[in-house]
């Protein structure tokens, strides 16, 4: 193949001139001038390994294309990131981020639209400063808009014909198959990692309602009570064993010691967990967020690092289920300290 070659040829000698040193034969092989000959051989590089995804890395990327300020940008990657919403699009595992199946299907259906452009997106964020700075009149950029999001809603909708979905393939023989009020269902033969009994099965499917121990998230071992219920979980209906009730091996009852707060909320009665990461609401906190107010302090990581955010109560959804609770809307970056000068 066709190849270049570079030689770098002093045409002074610089500090050599100088430097009394008897020329050994490497200098006089350095010296020597470019022949019209060479010898050819195979060079195998190595590009160096792409930094892995961090959040460090992100809020770079979004600092570099002047996408917000520092707090909206802190607020995008938690949005992005946090579990508790319905479609989170980026996971982090131990500091280093990765596409959620969300993300992944949001990646398939960008190519080809206005928002996926870098360069749009850019023009867009100062359109909106331009607005909020009294620069420009909002409606010479409305239809403008308008006209991108119905391209890119055509762009989407022939880029979703080719999203390539992950097949998941089930063991039949983990089903059990009955008729429920004439119609045909199944379900399966285990229950938080303990498999029915053939007896279970059977009172399962006569409607019956049965006991079944398990060990629990934390690996303690319980029993629940229930019968088989038709259920929802993120808007996909299936039949299952629903418990009823929970009690410990001895038969006591186990009672959900979570510490809730009963207040109304726009002409509703609702409650809310008092403790979030770890810190327990005061009661001064807990009359600001029933007011609707925001409020600032310090909660602890799941891996024990403290953190300061401001939040407020919100309803929210998990799982496709909607729930009342406290969210957070800003973390706070402590500012480091300054080192004194030694002298």
């Amino acid at each position: 193949p066709d190849y270049k070659a570079v030689t770098d040829i002093p045409k002074f000698r610089g500090w050599k001139a100088v430097y009394n040193v008897s020329e050994s034969e490497e200098e006089e092989a350095t010296n020597k001038k470019l022949g019209k000959s060479a010898d050819p051989f195979a060079y195998e590089g190595f590009p160096p390994k792409p930094a892995a995804p961090t959040m460090k890395w992100l809020m770079k990327q979004l600092a570099k294309h002047e996408v917000g300020t520092g707090a909206t940008r802190t607020s995008i990657y938690a949005d992005v990131t946090n579990a508790n919403t319905r479609f989170p699009l980026l996971v982090e595992t131990r500091g280093k981020l990765s596409m959620s199946e969300f993300g992944n299907i949001s990646y398939q259906l960008l190519p080809g639209t206005n928002i996926g452009n870098l360069e749009m997106t850019e023009q867009l964020v100062k359109q909106m400063q331009a607005v909020g700075e009294g620069k420009a009149d909002p409606n010479e950029f409305l239809d403008q808009m308008e006209k991108l999001v119905m391209e890119d809603m055509e762009v989407m909708k022939e880029n979703g014909k080719k999203i390539v979905h992950k097949t998941y393939e089930r063991n039949p023989d983990d089903y059990v198959k009955t008729t429920i009020d004439g119609k045909e269902i199944e379900f399966k033969k285990e229950f938080s990692g303990t498999v029915f009994t053939p007896e279970q099965i059977e009172a399962l499917k006569n409607g019956e309602t049965i006991e079944v121990q398990f060990k629990t998230k934390m690996g303690q071992e319980v029993k629940a009570r229930g019968k088989l219920e038709e259920q929802k979980f993120k808007n996909r209906k299936f039949w299952g064993f629903k418990p009823e009730e929970y009690f410990d091996l001895d038969g006591n009852p186990v009672k959900d010691e979570t510490e809730y707060v009963e207040c109304e909320w726009n002409g509703n009665k609702v409650k809310f967990k008092r403790v979030f990461g770890q810190h327990r609401f005061t009661d001064e906190e807990v009359a600001d967020l029933v007011a609707g107010r925001q409020i600032e302090t310090v909660f602890t990581s799941k891996k024990g690092k403290p953190f300061k955010a401001k939040g407020c109560l919100q309803e929210q959804v998990f799982r496709g289920h909607k729930f009342f609770g406290f969210k957070i809307e800003e973390f706070i970056k402590e500012p480091k300290a300054k080192k004194e000068n030694k002298q």
